[in-house]
């Protein structure tokens, strides 16, 4: 049994050994060194694929790391544009209603002044009509030929 207890004792040794030789190559020569069926020696070619597993293995654990991060970060970031886009949304109603009300209160403003030119207007074409030679005042009280109110207003 001490035979036995001996060899595995050189086999975990010399894999100890090989394993730290095979750590400092690069990813490229484990890989050559496995594509390559040169060495016979299994546990050669078994340590170079546990040394690429365990490195696999880092990388993998470090990119879903930072994959996490970053779709917590996303989620973070999509929760604010979500809140600002229905803020936006609620001050765009908002003026939308403001705008409304403006054209309502500017209608019923400007409802008097709108009637009355049109008064002004009809009055100015009866006027030159019957008089095309003659003169009607016009909003800042200048007079104007009747030809020029007939020219404007008799469309």
């Amino acid at each position: 049994m001490e035979g036995v207890e001996n060899k595995i004792m050189v086999k975990k040794v010399f894999q100890n050994d090989l394993a730290k030789q095979y750590d400092n190559r690069s990813d490229t020569e484990l890989i050559d060194l496995i594509a390559s069926g040169i060495s016979t020696n299994t546990i050669k070619i078994e340590t170079a694929k546990a040394i690429l597993n365990r490195r696999t293995k880092r990388v993998l654990q470090y990119l879903t790391e930072i994959i996490q991060k970053n779709t917590i970060a996303t989620e973070k970031y999509n929760k604010t544009l979500i809140a600002l886009t229905l803020g936006i949304f609620v001050l765009t109603v908002g003026m939308v209603y403001a705008t409304v009300v403006i054209l309502d209160y500017a209608k019923i403003q400007a409802g008097p002044a709108i009637e009355q030119q049109a008064k002004n207007n009809k009055n100015a074409l009866i006027y030159c009509k019957q008089a095309p030679e003659g003169e009607w005042p016009n909003i800042h009280g200048e007079m104007i030929s009747c030809s020029k109110v007939l020219e404007m207003l008799d469309k």
